[in-house]
């Protein structure tokens, strides 16, 4: 995470499915949060916990299980909160 003013630069390994992305900047007490994926590794696909029970090649290929998400979120609102 970047805070520079009101502009908040938070950034996750991996391939971030928009939905996730957009939950952190719903939920982010800054308005000018941008969500930024490949930052700093390689941590493939991350789906949402609905695209499990969907299918397709995100999910087929993903590292992480079906709960991922809400862990996800939770981290990275916990530290654009303590920023």
């Amino acid at each position: 995470m970047l805070k520079v003013g009101d502009l908040v630069l938070a950034g996750i390994s991996g391939e971030l499915m928009t939905e996730l992305g957009m939950e952190v900047k719903n939920q982010s007490p800054y308005t000018g949060t941008v969500v930024i994926t490949h930052c700093n590794g390689s941590s493939g696909y991350i789906c949402t916990d609905k695209a499990f029970t969907e299918g397709g090649y995100e999910v087929k290929v993903t590292r992480l299980m079906p709960g991922a998400e809400k862990t996800l979120i939770g981290k990275m609102l916990e530290m654009i909160h303590s920023m």
